[in-house]
């Protein structure tokens, strides 16, 4: 395997976040209404215990 230039890496973890983020998305509007409901409620409270944490 050949040693990645910083650059290259940065382009790499971009490129994984972006179609990371792609399929997040295509996930959320194939949901039903209240999964969806239900996935944001326990992101807030995730975000809420962690900012009291």
């Amino acid at each position: 395997m050949p040693q990645l230039s910083p650059l290259n890496w940065l382009m790499l973890m971009c490129f994984f976040w972006s179609g990371f983020i792609l399929l997040m998305l295509i996930f959320w509007w194939n949901c039903p209404k209240k999964m969806k409901y239900s996935i944001s409620n326990i992101v807030f409270l995730n975000k809420v215990t962690v900012w009291n944490w």
